[in-house]
């Protein structure tokens, strides 16, 4: 839904007010990239969601996550966890905060609230923008420039989280900890999809070449099914092959295709087919990603 002028004239009156209080804080020389990066980081969220924290604190919290993305490595995931400033006031300081900067990808702000929420805290407010940006040889900002339109660059996400406190230091450690290993099952699902696809295909390509009467029918039926999934009607996160015992006859042979020998494992399956625990007969922890946890065999 469009703003209304007046809600946009407001909004604009806030930006630029923000803007002229950032000339007090930021280094002369990073001011016209800083305020391209101000007015970018809060120009898609609502009215309603900035007018519930002061100016001050919205040009705080954007200063902080400028800095952390300052200087970023390609493909790296900065994740700054912290706990209320001031557990007795009122707006930002009286809550936690998790920042991210990472490449953006589907399902990063679900799977990061996602963690939030299973650490058992409520979350009360937040910003997410992703800005195409553009970096020097130091991997420094360069460039920022909105999603909207044309604009070059990498796109990054970067997420700002507010939440009710955590029971006590040991809480914040673990939630940064999980929120790391989520995503990068999350990163890993993200780059391994066009892989998991092509073995949806190969699978779909065997079992139509099968040639058994008995199970023509079954092959045809399971066939369909995964080309109806890969019809973006699924989301892939992961992708093994198992053996099939010898009772399976036809099929077992059909597995053992050359079609097939595209690898054992993907996506988050194949993180925790490495994993030494696993190696040790323990179970494979599940996904942590914010996206739909189905399973198929």
């Amino acid at each position: 839904m469009a703003m209304s002028n007046d809600s946009s004239d407001e909004l604009e009156r806030l930006l630029s007010q923000l803007e002229s209080q950032a000339a007090a804080r930021i280094a002369p020389k990073q001011q016209a990239l800083f305020r391209r990066f101000l007015r970018h980081y809060y120009e898609l969220a609502s009215l309603e969601t900035l007018k519930q924290r002061t100016p001050a604190e919205l040009l705080e919290i954007a200063e902080a996550h400028w800095k952390m993305a300052h200087s970023r490595e390609p493909g790296a995931t900065l994740i700054a966890v912290t706990p209320p400033t001031n557990t007795a006031g009122a707006g930002s300081k009286s809550f936690a905060v998790v920042q991210t900067v990472a490449d953006d990808m589907p399902f990063l702000y679900d799977t990061i609230s996602m963690a939030v929420r299973a650490a058992g805290s409520a979350i009360d407010w937040t910003v997410h923008p992703v800005l195409c940006v553009q970096r020097d040889e130091n991997k420094v900002l360069s460039e920022v420039r909105g999603t909207t339109g044309n604009a070059l660059g990498l796109a990054e996400s970067l997420v700002h989280i507010e939440f009710d406190a955590l029971p006590g230091a040991p809480a914040y450690t673990d939630l940064e900890q999980n929120l790391r290993c989520a995503l990068e099952e999350l990163r890993t699902a993200v780059l391994d999809y066009p892989v998991m696809r092509q073995r949806v295909a190969a699978t779909v390509e065997v079992l139509t070449a099968a040639h058994n009467t008995e199970t023509a029918a079954e092959s045809a039926e399971a066939a369909a099914f995964l080309r109806w999934l890969e019809a973006d009607h699924f989301t892939f996160l992961g992708y093994v092959e198992c053996p099939v015992g010898p009772a399976a006859g036809v099929i077992e042979k059909d597995l053992r295709s050359p079609a097939l020998a595209l690898g054992a494992a993907a996506g988050v399956i194949e993180k925790d087919l490495r994993s030494p625990a696993l190696a040790h007969g323990a179970a494979a922890s599940g996904p942590r990603i914010g996206a739909p946890g189905d399973g198929l065999g």
